[in-house]
């Protein structure tokens, strides 16, 4: 993996984790975003 793609990886699950609970707990989003990263 290069480093640059580590560094986007880590900083949308940062944002991932940074957003509110509510929209956290937003079934399409959480799923296409962590399908996304995988």
């Amino acid at each position: 993996m290069c480093p640059g793609i580590g560094a986007s990886i880590k900083n949308s699950l940062s944002r991932y984790k940074n957003r509110p609970y509510r929209e956290r707990n937003h079934r399409s989003g959480g799923k296409s975003r962590k399908a996304h990263v995988a």
